[in-house]
């Protein structure tokens, strides 16, 4: 049903946030080089983990949603203004990922080109 479904993407997005911050413990920065690479990664790994924690209280509250019974099925939908900023949150989070990531291949090859010239 939809309620497993949902549940499974739930647990999935809160395995990856686990699993984000335990690599970058494990790993560090160190490895990034220059102080403005490593703020622009921070910056995509934090809009990512708001991704993944905004999708997973979404999938969280609809399966709690799902699972009260109500006679009525027009009771099971969500008022659009709580649907929009909640569900916007998420979204806001994957395109700061992107963002950050599109400003990390600037900033790279910039240096890169930068040290052939």
């Amino acid at each position: 049903t939809s309620q497993v479904v949902l549940s499974i993407k739930c647990v999935l997005c809160v395995c990856g946030m686990i699993a984000s911050v335990e690599v970058l413990r494990r790993g560090g920065l160190s490895w990034l080089g220059s102080p403005l690479t490593r703020s622009i990664f921070i910056g995509h790994v934090l809009s990512a983990l708001l991704c993944s924690a905004g999708f997973a209280f979404c999938y969280a509250y609809d399966v709690y949603r799902l699972s009260l019974v109500h006679v009525d099925p027009c009771d099971y939908t969500l008022d659009m203004r709580f649907a929009f900023f909640v569900r916007i949150i998420p979204v806001f989070g994957m395109f700061g990922s992107i963002y950050f990531m599109v400003s990390l291949a600037i900033e790279r090859t910039s240096g890169a080109l930068a040290s052939l010239f």
